[in-house]
């Protein structure tokens, strides 16, 4: 049973046009109610301002029906066509996804054995035949006529590889390579649905503007609402353009709102998992920047990277250091480390060999192993380490 806390979001699948709003008035208003076609009108002025779910309260307020009379009349446009309807339940409300249809047009609808019926059962027969003579479009007899149409061809496209390239580079694409897609934590159905080309302009939607946008949603923890906000902001209506400079700049500067929850941590976005591994502190801008090159730059997996920090802020009281950050960096992606499980094991090995090997290894260097990063005090002594890494590596 529908409740007014219940959540609902509309989607419309096709616009009416003038002959079918006649056809909703005049043909489907008798047979499904006055009450169902005001619940149809109301949605599809709604969803034109809509940013996201809202509660079923808000259609109870508009249009004064009762949470009943809203539910009989949601399942009568779903009888004839013009509604289907998704629900997800849990435990506290239901969310609903309304996707509308238009309604058959005039001719249609009457050509329809059983909607065609169904109206003459609702009116008299007087009255259907007063409807159906206003509204059916007298036809022409061209029996006598040879249909001389000239049909499309297909060969005049003159559509080659260069073209098709060039297309598939500008229509919307969110499903990338599984190289890529698999660290990429972002909803794009949300992002994109009902977006306006104004708040991002169709033309910028390529596939490497859409995985930097996931990228960056996943390494700073931005939500599909936020992001269509922060894309809003980045891109230009006299232009057409998406700025990606300017979009990376309000990024970092971007605080989120909500607090992100994940049973395991470092499945975190890696700026929310900095943050609780200094007290809720926020993130400086130097260390947002580093996160972000890790991940864009670097192509480490944001679970890798959060194993990565976890283990220099351990091993170096509590201190990032970027070119000691970055040389461990360039270790575990030689070494195709692609997640954070084999990040876990490989800083147990690190623990092990320190534990085995320390003695020898301070006899054979002047510089300590970099899995004791408290010890470097200098730049020298960092400049060591990294020249030892290399030859670790190679």
């Amino acid at each position: 049973m529908l409740k007014g806390k219940d959540l609902y979001k509309v989607s419309i699948n096709e616009l009416m046009n003038q002959n079918q709003l006649t056809s909703l008035m005049m043909l489907y208003q008798p047979i499904i109610g006055h009450k169902a076609v005001i619940l149809y009108l109301t949605l599809i002025q709604d969803v034109r301002h809509a940013r996201g779910f809202e509660s079923f309260n808000r259609l109870i307020n508009i249009l004064q029906m009762s949470v009943e009379e809203i539910d009989q009349a949601r399942m009568r446009l779903e009888e004839y066509q013009l509604l289907t309807t998704f629900r997800k339940t849990s435990d506290l409300k239901d969310s609903y996804i309304l996707i509308i249809h238009a309604p058959k047009s005039c001719d249609v609808f009457f050509k329809n054995d059983v909607f065609s019926r169904l109206l003459m059962k609702y009116l008299d027969s007087k009255q259907y035949e007063i409807t159906l003579n206003r509204l059916i479009k007298p036809t022409l007899d061209v029996a006598e006529y040879k249909n001389i149409t000239k049909k499309f061809n297909v060969d005049s496209i003159r559509w080659n590889e260069e073209n098709e390239q060039e297309f598939k580079a500008i229509k919307p694409n969110y499903k990338f390579n599984e190289d890529i897609q698999v660290h990429i934590n972002f909803d794009y159905h949300k992002f994109l649905f009902n977006l306006s080309s104004l708040n991002f302009p169709i033309a910028e939607r390529s596939g490497e503007n859409l995985r930097l946008i996931g990228e960056i949603a996943t390494i700073y923890g931005i939500s599909p609402d936020q992001m269509r906000i922060l894309v809003g902001k980045c891109s230009s209506i006299e232009t057409g353009r998406f700025d990606v400079d300017r979009f990376k700049k309000l990024a970092q500067a971007y605080i989120p709102k909500e607090v992100v929850k994940e049973s395991n941590i470092y499945k975190l976005p890696c700026v929310s998992f900095l943050q609780s591994k200094q007290n809720g502190i926020e993130v400086t801008s130097q260390d947002k920047q580093l996160l972000e090159d890790l991940v864009l730059k670097m192509k480490l997996k944001p679970e890798v990277v959060n194993v990565l920090v976890e283990y220099i802020l351990n091993t170096n009281d509590q201190r990032l250091i970027r070119k000691y950050v970055e040389q461990i960096a360039i270790t575990w992606g030689r070494k195709g480390i692609e997640d954070y499980q084999q990040a876990l094991d490989e800083v147990k090995n690190y623990q092990e060999q320190q534990i085995t090997t320390s003695k020898k290894m301070k006899k054979k260097m002047k510089a300590p192993n970099y899995t004791k990063p408290e010890e470097v005090e200098n730049e020298e002594h960092l400049q060591d380490i990294i020249q030892w890494l290399d030859k670790e590596v190679k």
